[in-house]
């Protein structure tokens, strides 16, 4: 219905939260229509959660916070690990055993089962509860990278941890980077990025994705690696190539584009996207915040506004509410003055 008609963030996080069911105690799979139910409900709040962070980024922050803080994103992964009997325990012993009991095939075609629309028109019971599965894991590692890292890196004890690691990367992560491809090569098929400013070119088969900016008689050149075990593993970031372009600033280059990769849920190609954006403020003559080196903000897509009265560097106001916070005092992080909003 348009961006202005599109649900507003209240009412996105209401109906995620009936879909999904937000208290734990409510969310004990007993059968497999139970879990099919709620599988289904949560590839609808994940469709939800992707088309509102496209058209409204600077609401994802709060989006994915709640999402965090009520740990739906962490029982749907120990659902599927669990399945797929990656986690230890007897809950694990006992569904991973009826999936076999259900003469499922055992083969993990995650490819072909990644499509949610094509898994709903197929589903047929029982026959398919593997292939929905594979749905959602894809899905859900898909659209929150960041939330599944973190619940990975943090959840598990240290046999779990290396189990699903090996799967992610066996069945996974060759899915993730397939499709992470596909939309960059969709996204420079459709014109997304001028060819006099920037090119981009991605493979699956090397797992890269290569950026070539260029600007103003300047040329970058950075190369972000993706690991066989995406995203539970992070990316790496190199700047091969470098013209007119003074070190301390490719590099915070480098730093920006692995916070974003790092800590943000989205795809690689949300991240090219922000960086370009950022990269073409600067040239334009905007100073970036001196604690994110961004201009533009990760989370609320803000310019740096809030200004120092004393050396004048200007901040996003969450960076430095983040840094009066942290560091206790109410001073310029520049200057080291105190601050006034005066």
């Amino acid at each position: 219905h348009g961006e202005e008609n599109f649900l507003p963030a209240a009412l996105t996080a209401a109906l995620v939260s009936g879909v999904v069911q937000t208290k734990m105690e409510t969310m004990v799979i007993q059968d497999l229509q139970s879990l099919t139910g709620t599988l289904f409900g949560w590839l609808l709040a994940l469709k939800i959660i992707r088309r509102y962070c496209l058209l409204h980024p600077e609401c994802q922050e709060g989006l994915i916070g709640w999402l965090r803080e009520h740990n739906i994103h962490g029982f749907v992964l120990d659902e599927c690990f669990s399945w797929f009997g990656v986690l230890k325990g007897d809950k694990t012993s006992n569904r991973s055993e009826m999936l076999d009991n259900l003469n499922v095939p055992k083969g993990n075609d995650f490819e072909t089962s990644s499509n949610p629309i094509e898994v709903a028109r197929s589903y047929s019971g029982k026959e398919n509860i593997r292939a929905l599965l594979n749905c959602v894991l894809v899905r859900t590692l898909r659209v929150l990278p960041a939330l599944a890292r973190q619940w990975w890196a943090d959840s598990l004890d240290r046999s779990s941890s290396a189990l699903s690691l090996s799967f992610v990367a066996q069945y996974v992560t060759p899915v993730l980077i397939k499709q992470e491809v596909s939309e960059i090569h969709s996204a420079v098929s459709a014109g997304a990025f001028p060819e006099d400013e920037m090119q981009v070119f991605a493979s699956s088969v090397s797992r890269t994705v290569t950026t070539l900016y260029k600007k103003d008689g300047c040329t970058l050149e950075m190369i972000i690696s993706i690991p066989e075990s995406y995203p539970f593993k992070t990316v790496t970031v190199e700047c091969t190539k470098q013209l007119g372009v003074p070190e301390k600033r490719w590099r915070r280059w480098v730093i920006q584009i692995v916070s974003l990769l790092s800590t943000q849920d989205g795809s690689i190609l949300d991240a090219v996207n922000l960086t370009k954006k950022n990269l073409d403020k600067e040239f334009e003559g905007s100073e970036p915040c001196p604690i994110c080196y961004c201009v533009i903000h990760v989370q609320d897509h803000t310019m740096p506004r809030l200004e120092c009265k004393t050396c004048h560097y200007k901040y996003h106001s969450k960076c430095v509410s983040t840094w009066f916070q942290k560091s206790k005092k109410n001073e310029c992080p520049m200057c080291k003055q105190p601050w006034s909003d005066n």
